[in-house]
């Protein structure tokens, strides 16, 4: 479904995944504004979320499977995008969510 399309039919949120506290909205289109949702950086409550081996592996310093986060910056990320997807799950299905990490490149929105 493009931008045009979903934007005809219902609301658009968006947001933009961050831990930069500076960044600003971001307007794709005329009807479509992205505001930053600054996330939270690991803390010890986020990190006891984090399975056993993994721990291991990120106080060791070495991530031994694909799947595991490379550092914990990872583990911010992974957790934010948990948070902004609980937001979807608490709407009424009556507007889509669009979700970019900071460091995401849009164009040709037409």
């Amino acid at each position: 479904m493009s931008l045009h399309t979903a934007s005809a039919h219902k609301n658009v949120s968006c947001f933009i995944i961050t831990l930069n506290k500076s960044l600003e909205v971001v307007r794709l289109k005329e009807n479509i504004v992205c505001y930053p949702f600054v996330g939270q950086t690991t803390d010890t409550y986020i990190f006891s979320h984090v399975d056993t081996d993994v721990k291991e592996d990120l106080i060791r310093g070495v991530s031994s499977r694909g799947a595991h986060y490379t550092n914990n910056k990872s583990v911010s990320f992974a957790w934010n995008h948990m948070l902004v997807w609980q937001k979807l799950v608490r709407t009424d299905g009556s507007q889509n969510l669009l979700v970019f990490e900071d460091d995401a490149l849009v164009t040709n929105l037409v």
